[in-house]
């Protein structure tokens, strides 16, 4: 979303062989012969994170800057990223 070169570097290197969004997963899953109960967007990194990756194309900006932000807003921009399918974590139901 943010577009960071530095994190995109850090984010897409051999450790991390596939990365999918929710679409990805669901075909993922389809085309395992298996059924998809429902995927949940779960937001792990704080806002102070992605502030700190923007500013000093870095991470552990949510161990440096965690006293930045009240936990509240953290979770309202954890809501809105949800809302907008872009958390960094994805978590899926699936059943034969």
């Amino acid at each position: 979303m943010y577009k960071s070169e530095n994190f995109s570097k850090f984010t897409y290197w051999s450790q991390h062989l596939f990365l999918f969004n929710e679409q990805t997963l669901k075909e993922l899953i389809k085309k395992s012969n298996l059924n998809c109960n429902w995927i949940r967007q779960i937001q792990r990194y704080s806002l102070a994170n992605h502030l700190y990756w923007l500013s000093k194309g870095l991470p552990g900006g949510h161990l440096i800057w965690k006293e930045l932000f009240p936990n509240e807003l953290n979770n309202k921009y954890a809501q809105a990223l949800a809302l907008n399918k872009t958390c960094d974590t994805l978590i899926a139901s699936i059943k034969n």
